[in-house]
Formats: structure tokens, C-alpha cells, sequence
């Protein structure tokens, strides 16, 4: 708030206070401003909580007590106020305090100076929380103007709820005069901070890049292509060119259009092909039944006519050695004894009848060649005009693409001309360039995206960044013009979780109607479930129902053994809702090429081929602009250098990979014989270490069986291999076992088991068993199988999808050739390329590449103690939530939605459909993926698999401190409210009355204007409804257009998770994830080799160097989400959103602050505490607080000035204050460990005299800090009672 009234006439003390003859000091002048403003409220809520509400007819009145009968002396003028709003004695005495103190104040503020007040207004919290949502802008006026209104609004609300409480306010023009003066000082603070923030040069500049974003609108770009230089300069004008008028908007559609086209007809003639081999196969098989038997008649003929011929030829040569020699020789002998036993020729001197026996026979073999003919002709009739029906369409497709990929290629390079046109005279894509994100606050904390969008790096990289890891929370320049970039990799993967939770609704209602019972859940948690394991507890084992985790194991069992005997029909439609959640995923994986059959292998090896022309031609491009004496520049040299040695190697290779590839795969089926579901495999490492013995032994017995396998060799080519031989058989088994146990990344799409045939690498088949065979060790949960396998194939299939199947490797290329081409050093590209890689490994889940090494499993247990010991009120930190779904909404919107959330518990049909589709968008679901945590904790790992009592405890943790239900129901609310705002925006573009904050809203989420058509589209035809409270609802699942199904929930989602926040990939630097990159030019001097993926520098992972963020993950996405937004004009309702915040926050620290505390804090430091956990300004005031502890505890200055006191204990401790800096986790161990060894050694660590030694400890002390550090101590439901036993013990024990 701005100055009061009261340095402007003469005051007059109601009581009979002594005037202090000084003037009141700057701190004293801060003090009495800020309980003039907040204390009244304060008292006022003090109240309520204290004595249980106010005024006559409460319920905590006492009806014994008579307010006339107190002594009113002093407080004559007020009397009236304290006999009817006093409850009993002890509320009429808090109510003459109230007045005490505002009397106080206001006499300390009558004797302060003018300049004092404008100074202590200027320090008011409100003002400092309101410069973000009202920031200074280009000139003095605009700046007092905006920042004036801002702190304006907020002082007239702050006044709306100051007078009613205040009784020592002087009527109407008091407050009149308080807003009218919060006006003029934040128009001062607006005004001067506008030439702080912007020099006169930087707002010609900015000036200008406003003009010209407004004149390149048309032809803004997203990215530089690989087209030449000297292709590009010798173009065409455009409008000689073959699609010159044609805008650019109009261009790139084209292009998008023609790919569909030449896709389809190639897609039309993989369905031919296939056609015909069916038919061919049918000819096969249709025939067989009648050929066969024919076949077997003519192979028994052929035998018999073969024994005949021999006999006669027996015969005529006895007959011709009798003519010769005799009858008496002994070949003529040795024949009769043969010819005795033929059965064929009965008289062997007759030849003419063993040559009419064989004409016969030879009839016979002619007639049925001729039935066997016949039979082949009809099937061929039937089937065969089939296929050259089919052949001709092939060919006809064939002729018509060849011309459509000339057409394809014509665009393409009108696409390349366009882009590199806008590129050099258009814009570049850059963040909002709002007065904050080019603070020096919001530039400290740098981040992947933050650094490049921000940089000087092409269009097409920063493009790429955005396209893999964007969240919808930043604000880009062409945001603000209306213009979409497209949804991210990172956020079209969410709204697959949306088929989980459908999947697990759906297994949840067969379980409940297979144990007949009520299904019962509460915001997305299985409560029945719950009351069964309760329930269970002492029971005998036949004595017990089936848990719904139970239920679907058992299901998964049958299912993947192929167990029919005694399948109810309930185990039926349950196997079938598993079989219909994976056969979605077959289908987009095969249509995408990602799990391998023949045609996926031939399509990469053309591409690679194509690929390691259009590089040849690179280098022969380069050489032929060598100036005349042959030389090039070092960049040109680098350039072929890198061609040469890093890229040609890597794509032969590749090539070759696939090459073997697909000469193995000749004959593979998509659905091998072994398998008859598809269900990916992720190994149960627990399990098999277990019974590794029998694990090995099915191991051992399958491959004896089937001894070929593939091995990839060092180069990535494969070599087939048969195991023979026992000792070998042996030893393999042993090899596969370790390649399992020491397996990093088991959650990773290549880690995935499909089937034989179904993936594209071939390491898979080094352990192709059926799933059935080794079904006691992998993971048998269905539920957990589905989070994993989501969790990770979601982000990879969608990759593919955004990037055309193009890999990582293949983007590392184009961002390298694009920046070299740019101009860009060396050492800039190299930079692009690690943000780009580390980007890529956040979004892809496998930010950490040794997840088993010691450093992370340590850093993991201490960040797992941390949490369940600190944050036991973290459910009471997250209530204020509530204000940045007013900041996205607007208050009257938050406030309809909240009424939906109720009515979704009356059980009424449109109110549940909408708070639904939060759920089916991929959010609400984090108790069923186990995310609660990450909503404040950055977790290196999370592993749907892992069952450790950390898992189980954090499963209970954050159910009991009551984050997971706040979180599940602030989630539903969001997605209430912001569903309909995304339609009612929507709705307002395509009549054109949508504003610019609007239309930058629609454009941050992915909703074009073609998008927003349809969605008004499906409201006028009354498939999207307005529910009872005045709201759309989506209702998606009656919508008919997938691809916009998916736009709208990618929007949904990334909206609700940017309002109810959590840490996103974009929002954290990298150090966060325990990794570091040490530029080469440093790394050499300490011996640290180069990283294989990243160029340049030398990659450390330690899980120790992401322990000081723990707890940083809200207030790291707050930066993006809250403060950079709202300075871009991303925000509603800002009075009231920031009001909301503060006072939540305030009632969640009264309730979780112990009362003995509460009631020692000055005015001041409640309203600075609320503030700081309001979410306001999460990041800046928490580091404030870090910073005062830290300076105090060194010895060093307050930096509040005496304004504020710490929130901890200060002292000087020597090294546990830099183990403090360290993070929660070192924290907590270090407190942890040292009470322990005091507790058994009665000895402790001291620094007092400035050396580190061992005192006298105190046992008591030291058991009581030992127990309120262990977990679960800390939940506010039994907190004051740990504490009073704690508190017991330690007066007890010595």
C-alpha cells in the first residue's frame, strides 16, 4: 500500500498515550505503516481462530459475560464497537490490543516524515509483489500510468478489507485518500523504474523491434534449411517462381498436404503388395487340400511305373544273354532269382504283357497330371485376376508418385526459400522481451530453453528446442503476434496417461463386480481397495478378499500364460480391456515403423542411403567454392573435416545395421508363434536375483532348444551365432542374466520386450523367450507395466511423430549444418547441440545415464529422508494455490468452477463429465503414477517398478501431510475452469472478439485458428455443452476428429500443469539433474575426457550436485509460470489473485505454526512469511530468507536491515551452516547423525570458541531432535503431540 493519510494533518491521541518527543526512526516508520495496513485483518483472523468467531449469536459466545459491565476507560469512541462485536472478557481485551496497536501506529506515522512514509510505502510487500503484474514499461508516463493503476487496484482491495476491521478508522475519506495516494506512489515507483529498467537507447530499440514484428507478421519463420548459399542467392524473385503467389502460410501447407498425399499412395502400395502375397497365399492354401492327394496318387504311379521299366529291362537282358550264351551262365541265374520275386511280371519270358501293364499305368499318370492341372487353373482363376487386378493398381500408384514426389521436392524448395527469406528479413523467434525476463533476476537461474531461446542461435534450433521440451508456460515473441509454434514432444505425451487412467477405471469397476462391492474412490484414490487391505489385516489367508492389485495380477497371468481353464466372464472383458490398451499402441507403433518388420528395415536403409548421397554432394558443394588458388575458410574445413570422420562412418554404419537387420527379419511375423499377446517385458531384477538358479535354468533349457541367436558386434553390425554344447549354453545364460541385472535404463523404450519380430534392434533377440516362460520374473502388475510403458514409448513415439522419423543423431546433423551455415563459431554450436541433447534426455526419461552408481543411490536416500521428515505441512503450503487459477481464469470463472467441484460430489452428470476430462488429458493422475512428490521434491529417479519401503513410504506420506489430495483436487478445479476457457477463447478468436492476451493464450497452447473452428464448430452443433454453472465442458470422448481430440487435451493438460506447477523439463537448470558440462578448454587442464554424444565438453553425472535444488522444484516453475507470465499480460484478475495468495498462505502458517511462535512475531514478519509461501514470488523470497540465515549464521549483516526476523535459529554453528548451503538432504543427515552420536557417546560438536571440539552433550536434547527428525514426524495431525512427547523426554533423560 502506499503512504496513509496521516502525514498530511495533525493527529489527535484518543487515548492518553505520552507523544515520544523524537521523530520515529525509518525501521519504526516501516513497522506502524505496516501494521496500519495489515493488523487490523491480522487481529480480526487471530480472532476468529482464537475465541471461534465473532459477534453475537457465534457459537463460542460466552453467555455469562456482559460487555457493559467493563471498564471502558481509554477507549472512550469505541465502545459501541467493543459491546457488540466482543465474544467474552478475553476477546474484549484482544480487542482493545487491536486498538491499541492501530493507535499506536497512527500516532507513529502523525510524527513521521513525508519522505519516511513515501519510503516505507515503497518497502510494502504488496507494492513489491504487485511491480511483477503491473511492471514498468517504455516511458515514464505508460510506466506511472501501468505500475500507478497496478499498486491502485491492489490498495483499494487491501482497503476493502482493512476498514470494516479497523475501529479506529475515520470514515469514508480515509480510505478515499489511502488509494488516491497508492496511486501516486506507484506511480512514482512505475515511473522511475521504467528509465532503471530501460535506457533511452534500449527503448529506441525496442521501439523498432515492435515495428518491425508487426511489419514481418506474414512472413515470420520458424527456421533456416539446408539449402546453400549460393542457391539461395541466385533464386528467383518471388513472384516469378511456380508458387509465387502463394502466401507462406499458404506454401507450408501445401508442403504438409503434398507429404500426406505421397505418403498415402506409398502407404496405398504397401497395402497392395501385402494383397497380393495374401492372395498368393490363399492360392497356396486353397489348393492344397485337393492337390496333395493327386500329388500322392502321381508319386505312386511314378514308383510303380519306375518298377515296371526296371523289370522289362531285366527281362529283355536275359533274354538277349540266352540268345548269346545260353541258359546256363550266371547272370542269367541271378536274374531269375530277381524276376521271381516281381510281382508285376508273371511270366518272364512274356514281354508283351509287362508293356501293356505299362501303358496302362502310364494312362493312369496322365489322367491325373490332367485332374491335377485343372485343380491349380481354378485356383488360379479365383485368385488370380485378384492379383493382377491389384498389380495394375500398384503400378498405376507407382506412375502417379513419381510425379507427386517432383511435386513434393518443387515445394520443398519454395518451403526452403520461404523459410530462409523470413529468416534473414523477418524475426527472430525470441522470448517475450517483458521488463522482468530481461532482469537480472529472471536470468540468473538459466535453463536450457531460457539460454537459447534467449540466444543468438537460428530459428531452426531454438525450433527444435521448443518442439522437444516446450510446456506452454513460457511466452514467445510469436505469441504475442497470434502465432502457434506447434505443441511440444514433452506435451503431447502427457494425454497418453489419459489411457491409463481409463484402462484402471475400467479393471477397477470389474474388480468391484467381481468381489461385489461398491466401488469407491476419492479424488483418483482407490479407497475400496484401501478398506480391503484394512480389512485383511489378521485374517487367514482364505479368509481374505482379493485386493485390486491381486485382482489384476491375476488377470495379467492368464492373459500372458493363455490359462482358459475356468475364465469367468468378468476375467474375459478384463483381459480384454489390457489386449485393448496394447493393441492401440501396435497399431500407432507399426504405422510409425517403430517395432520392425521387413518394410520398416527397407525404408531406413534408402534413407540412409539418401542421406549419405546428400552428404557427398555436401563436400563436392564445398569443394567447387574454393576460391582460385583452391583454399577454403577454417570453417569449410571443419565442416568436410566432420562429414568425413564423424557423420559418413556413422550413417554407413547405420546403414549396414539395417541392412543386417532386415536380412534377418525376412521371414519374421509381427506376431511370432511363441507369442500370442503383446506385452512388454521389463525384467523383475528382485525376483531374479532371488532364484537366479531356476531363472537360469529356463534360460539354459530354451536355448538347447532353440540355439540361434544374434549377436550385435563392437561396430553395430550383427553376426548370427548357434549355442551348442552345455558349457556354452551355460555361459551364455550367465551373460544374459548379468546383461539384465546390470541393465541402467530398464524403463527405456529399446529395454522394452514386444515379441519376436517387433523390435527394431536387434539385442532383443538375444533373450526372445516367450513372456510365459519367465512370467514369475518380470513385472506382472498390468497397472505399473501400463505407467512404465507410457512413461517412456509416449515421449519416443511422439518424437518420431514430430520429427518425421528423424533421429537424434539426425537433428544433432541439421543443428550443426544450420549453424555453421548461420555464421555460428565452433564453440557456439557445440553449446546448442549439449542444450539440445540434455533437453532430449529430460524429455525422453534418461536425464541420468548411471542411475545405479553409489552417488545417486546416496543422493536418492538422502533426498527420500529429506522429504518425509521437512515436508510434513506440505499439504498446508500448497492451499494457496487457488490464486493462479485466478491469475489463468479470472475470479468470477475460479469461483463457477469451485461450485462444479461441489456438484461433481452431488453426483451431477455434467459437473463429473468435467472434472473427467482433467483426468482422460493425462492430469490428476499423480496418485496413480506416484508424482505427488515432484510437485515440490526434483527426484532423480521414478520408477513405477520400485516397491522399496521409501516407495511405500512416500505413498502414504504424502496422502497423510495431505499434499496428494490437495494436488488431485486443486488439479479437477483447474481443469474445470480451464477447459472452459480454452472453448470460450476459442469461440471469441473465430467471431474475432478475442483480445490479444487471448489470442497469445490460445497461441502458447497449441490452438490454431483452424482448431478453433472446429471447437465452436462442435458447441454450435451441441456436442461440447455449457454445464450448470455456467461453463463449457469438452466432453472429448463424443468428439470425432482424433487429431483434434489430442490438440485439445495436449492444451488441457500442459494448462492445468502450468496452474497447479510442478518443475517441467523447461523450467530447471541443468545442474538439477546432478549433471554438469564442463567446457573442453577447462575439462583438459583436470583430465576429463570429451563426451561421445556432446562435442566440446566433458559430461559429469554425481547426484550430489542436484541435492542443493531438493526442494526447489514449485518455485523453479514459478519463475516461468508466474512471475514471466504475468509481466508478459498473461494474467487476470491480478488484485484479486494476489490477495487470495497472501491471505491463504497467512491462514496456512497461523495452523502450522506453534501458537508460542505465532503470538512473538511482529506484524511484519507474519505478512513477509505469507507472502514468501503465498507462490508470489516463490524462488526470490525463499532465496531471501536463504540468504539473511546464511549472512547471520557467518557473522554477517542482516540484509532485511532489522525489517524481518529469521525464520531459524542463527548461530554460528561453523560447518553445519555450509552443510545448510549443501541442501535438505545433507541437512538432515548431518542434524540426524550428530544427535545420534551424542545420544550414544553423551558427547556433542562445538563451535562456539571458533574451533571445532567435543562438549558435555545432552542426551535428552539429542533424543528429542533424534525422534523429530525421523519420518512421518512432522504431519500436522500429531505434531504438537510428537513435539510434547519429545519435550517430556527431554526433561526426563540426562
Amino acid at each position: 500500500m502506499a503512504t496513509s493519510l496521516y502525514s498530511l494533518r495533525e493527529y489527535k491521541p484518543i487515548t492518553d498515550q505520552l507523544v515520544p518527543p523524537n521523530d520515529p526512526t525509518f525501521l519504526e516508520t516501516f513497522r506502524a505503516q505496516t501494521a496500519y495496513s495489515y493488523n487490523p485483518l491480522v487481529s480480526t483472523l487471530e480472532a476468529y481462530s482464537k475465541f471461534g468467531g465473532m459477534g453475537k449469536g457465534r457459537l463460542y459466545r460466552d453467555e455469562d459475560f456482559n460487555p457493559f459491565d467493563m471498564d471502558f476507560t481509554g477507549y472512550e469512541g469505541h465502545e459501541q464497537f467493543l459491546i457488540e462485536n466482543s465474544a467474552n472478557k478475553n476477546h474484549m481485551a484482544h480487542l482493545m490490543t487491536q486498538i491499541d496497536v492501530a493507535n499506536k501506529a497512527r500516532e507513529t506515522l502523525s510524527r513521521a516524515s513525508f519522505l519516511k512514509q513515501i519510503g516505507a510505502g515503497l518497502l510494502d510487500p504488496i507494492n513489491l509483489v504487485t511491480l511483477p503484474f503491473g511492471g514498468p514499461t517504455i516511458g515514464f508516463v505508460r510506466s506511472a500510468a501501468r505500475v500507478g493503476l497496478g499498486v491502485g487496484a491492489i490498495t483499494a482491495v487491501q482497503e476493502a478489507a482493512r476498514v470494516p476491521f479497523d475501529p479506529t478508522n475515520q470514515g469514508a475519506l480515509e480510505p478515499a485518500m489511502n488509494i488516491g495516494l497508492g496511486i501516486a506512489t506507484g506511480a512514482v515507483l512505475g515511473g522511475a523504474l521504467s528509465f532503471v529498467a530501460i535506457t533511452p537507447r534500449e527503448r529506441m530499440r525496442v521501439k523498432k523491434a515492435e515495428e518491425d514484428l508487426r511489419k514481418d507478421i506474414e512472413t515470420f519463420a520458424l527456421d533456416k534449411t539446408t539449402m546453400n548459399r549460393q542457391e539461395y542467392d541466385q533464386r528467383a524473385p518471388v513472384a516469378d517462381r511456380i508458387y509465387g503467389k502463394q502466401t507462406d502460410d499458404q506454401v507450408f501447407d501445401l508442403v504438409k498436404r503434398q507429404e500426406a498425399t505421397v505418403r498415402n499412395k506409398q502407404n496405398l502400395i504397401d497395402k497392395a503388395i501385402e494383397k497380393i502375397e495374401v492372395a498368393k497365399s490363399r492360392i497356396n492354401a486353397s489348393s492344397n487340400v485337393k492337390l496333395k492327394p493327386l500329388e500322392d496318387k502321381i508319386n505312386k504311379l511314378e514308383i510303380e511305373e519306375e518298377g515296371i521299366i526296371k523289370s522289362i529291362r531285366d527281362v529283355e537282358s536275359i533274354v538277349k544273354e540266352i540268345t548269346v550264351r545260353g541258359t546256363d551262365t550266371p547272370i542269367v541265374k541271378k536274374t531269375d532269382r530277381k524276376l521271381s520275386k516281381t510281382k508285376d511280371v508273371k511270366d518272364k519270358a512274356d514281354l508283351t504283357n509287362a508293356k501293356e501293364t505299362l501303358t496302362k499305368l502310364q494312362k493312369s499318370k496322365a489322367r491325373v497330371s490332367g485332374e491335377l492341372s485343372t485343380v491349380r487353373t481354378k485356383a488360379f482363376k479365383i485368385y488370380g485376376k485378384a492379383i493382377d487386378k491389384l498389380d495394375k493398381q500398384r503400378l498405376g500408384v507407382e506412375k502417379t508418385l513419381i510425379e507427386d514426389e517432383d511435386i513434393l521436392r518443387s515445394l520443398k524448395i519454395e518451403e526452403d526459400l520461404r523459410l530462409m527469406e523470413a529468416s534473414e528479413f523477418g524475426f527472430d523467434l525470441m522470448q517475450d522481451q517483458n521488463w522482468f525476463n530481461k532482469s537480472a533476476f529472471y536470468k540468473f537461474v538459466p535453463t536450457p530453453m531460457k539460454s537459447m531461446f534467449n540466444s543468438s542461435a537460428p530459428n531452426f534450433v531454438k525450433k527444435v528446442l521448443y518442439d522437444i521440451g516446450a510446456d506452454g508456460g513460457m511466452v514467445a515473441n510469436a505469441h504475442k503476434m497470434g502465432l502457434s509454434l506447434g505443441q511440444s514432444v514433452y506435451m503431447k505425451s502427457v494425454p497418453y496417461k489419459g489411457e491409463v487412467y481409463k484402462a484402471i477405471t475400467e479393471l477397477r469397476n470389474l474388480w468391484s463386480e467381481a468381489g461385489k462391492k461398491n466401488q469407491k474412490t476419492f479424488l483418483t484414490f482407490n479407497v475400496s481397495n484401501g478398506l480391503t487391505k484394512l480389512s485383511n489385516v489378521g485374517r487367514s489367508v482364505d479368509a481374505k478378499d482379493m485386493t485390486f492389485e491381486e485382482f489384476v495380477v491375476n488377470i495379467n497371468r492368464m492373459r500372458v500364460m493363455e490359462d482358459v481353464q475356468g475364465r469367468t466372464d468378468i476375467d474375459e472383458r478384463a483381459i480384454e480391456v489390457i489386449n485393448n490398451f496394447y493393441s492401440k499402441w501396435e497399431e500407432r507403433l507399426s504405422a510409425a515403423g517403430m517395432i520392425g518388420d521387413t518394410k520398416f528395415f527397407k525404408k531406413m536403409v534408402a534413407l540412409r542411403n539418401d542421406k549419405i548421397k546428400e552428404y557427398e554432394d555436401k563436400i563436392e558443394d564445398i569443394l567447387n567454392m574454393s576460391d582460385a588458388d583452391g583454399n577454403y575458410t577454417l570453417a569449410q574445413e571443419n565442416y568436410i573435416k566432420r562429414i568425413k570422420e564423424t557423420i559418413l562412418p556413422r550413417l554407413k554404419t547405420e546403414r549396414n545395421n539395417m541392412q543386417e537387420a532386415l536380412d534377418s527379419y525376412k521371414d519374421a511375423r509381427l506376431m511370432p508363434a511363441n507369442e500370442t499377446v503383446m506385452h512388454p517385458r521389463y525384467f523383475n531384477k528382485g525376483e531374479i536375483q532371488k532364484n537366479r538358479g531356476k531363472f537360469k535354468q529356463i534360460l539354459v533349457d530354451w536355448y538347447r532348444n532353440n540355439p540361434v541367436i544374434y549377436n550385435r558386434k563392437f561396430d553395430g553390425s550383427y553376426d548370427k551365432q548357434i549355442i551348442q554344447g552345455e558349457d556354452k549354453l551355460d555361459k551364455y545364460a550367465d551373460d544374459i542374466i548379468e546383461k539384465i541385472l546390470n541393465d541402467n535404463d530398464e524403463l527405456g523404450f529399446d529395454s522394452a520386450y514386444f515379441g519376436m519380430g517387433k523390435s527394431k534392434h536387434l539385442t532383443h533377440r538375444t533373450i526372445d523367450i516367450p513372456n510365459k516362460l519367465v512370467f514369475d520374473f518380470i513385472q506382472q502388475n498390468p497397472v505399473q507395466v501400463m505407467a512404465a510403458y507410457i512413461g517412456r514409448t509416449a515421449s519416443a513415439y511422439e518424437f518420431n511423430q514430430k520429427f518425421g522419423g528423424r533421429s537424434y543423431d539426425d537433428l544433432v546433423d541439421q543443428i550443426r549444418d544450420v549453424s555453421f551455415k548461420a555464421g555460428k563459431s565452433e564453440e557456439e554450436v557445440n553449446k546448442y547441440v549439449m542444450q539440445f541433447s540434455h533437453m532430449y534426455d529430460r524429455v525422453v526419461g534418461a536425464a541420468l545415464k548411471n542411475p545405479d552408481r553409489w552417488s545417486i543411490k546416496l543422493a536418492n536416500g538422502l533426498r527420500n529422508a529429506a522429504q518425509l521428515n521437512f515436508l510434513g505441512s506440505a499439504g498446508l503450503s500448497a492451499i494457496s494455490e487457488p490464486f493462479k487459477i485466478i491469475l489463468e481464469n479470472g475470479a468470477g470463472n475460479t469461483f463457477r468452477g469451485f461450485y462444479t467441484g461441489l456438484d461433481v460430489r452431488l453426483g451431477k452428470i455434467k459437473a463429473i463429465k468435467s472434472a473427467e476430462e482433467a483426468m482422460i488429458s493425462g492430469e490428476a493422475l499423480d496418485s496413480v503414477f506416484g508424482s505427488v512428490h515432484m510437485r515440490l521434491v526434483d527426484d532423480l529417479m521414478t520408477n513405477p517398478f520400485n516397491n522399496t519401503i521409501w516407495d511405500t513410504a512416500k505413498d502414504a506420506f504424502y496422502i497423510l501431510n495431505g499434499l496428494g489430495p490437495i494436488t488431485n483436487a486443486f488439479k479437477q478445479w483447474t481443469g474445470i475452469v480451464n477447459q472452459h476457457s480454452i472453448i470460450d477463447q476459442s469461440i471469441k478468436f473465430v467471431d474475432g472478439k478475442a483480445t490479444p492476451q487471448e489470442r497469445t493464450f490460445l497461441a502458447r497452447y497449441g490452438i490454431e485458428y483452424s482448431d478453433a473452428v472446429e471447437i465452436k464448430k462442435l458447441k454450435d452443433d451441441g456436442v461440447i455443452e455449457m454445464g450448470e454453472r455456467g461453463l463449457y465442458y469438452a466432453n472429448t470422448e463424443a468428439w470425432t476428429n482424433q487429431s483434434l481430440v489430442s490438440t485439445f487435451r495436449t492444451a488441457l493438460s500442459s494448462n492445468i500443469m502450468n496452474t497447479i506447477m510442478m518443475g517441467t523439463p523447461a523450467d530447471k537448470p541443468i545442474l538439477v539433474d546432478g549433471v554438469s558440462y564442463i567446457p573442453m578448454r577447462v575439462a583438459r587442464k583436470f583430465g576429463l575426457k570429451e563426451d561421445e554424444r556432446v562435442a566440446g565438453y566433458s559430461r559429469i553425472e554425481n547426484g550430489l550436485m542436484g541435492l542443493p535444488f531438493q526442494f526447489y522444484s514449485y518455485s523453479l516453475a514459478a519463475v516461468n509460470k508466474v512471475n514471466s507470465t504475468t509481466a508478459s499480460g498473461q494474467s487476470k484478475s491480478k488484485a484479486m489473485a494476489v490477495l487470495t495468495a497472501i491471505s491463504l498462505a497467512y491462514f496456512g502458517q497461523y495452523v502450522r505454526t506453534p501458537s508460542y511462535v505465532w503470538d512473538n512475531l511482529e506484524t511484519e514478519d507474519k505478512v513477509a512469511r505469507a507472502v514468501d509461501y503465498s507462490g508470489l514470488a516463490s524462488l526470490y523470497s525463499g532465496l531471501f530468507y536463504e540468504g539473511m540465515h546464511s549472512s547471520l549464521a557467518l557473522g554477517g549483516p542482516d540484509i532485511s536491515g532489522g525489517l524481518l526476523k529469521p525464520k531459524f535459529s542463527v548461530e554460528n554453528k561453523g560447518i553445519e551452516n555450509t552443510i545448510g548451503l549443501s541442501g535438505a538432504g545433507p541437512s538432515w543427515f548431518y542434524d540426524f547423525s550428530t544427535n545420534a552420536f551424542e545420544l550414544a557417546f553423551d558427547k556433542k560438536i562445538d563451535y562456539s570458541e571458533g574451533v571445532f571440539q567435543f562438549v558435555e552433550g545432552d542426551r535428552g536434547n539429542a533424543l528429542k531432535a533424534l525422534m523429530r527428525s525421523l519420518p512421518f514426524a512432522r504431519i500436522p495431525w500429531w505434531k504438537n503431540e510428537v513435539y510434547q512427547l519429545t519435550n517430556a523426554i527431554d526433561r526426563n533423560v540426562d
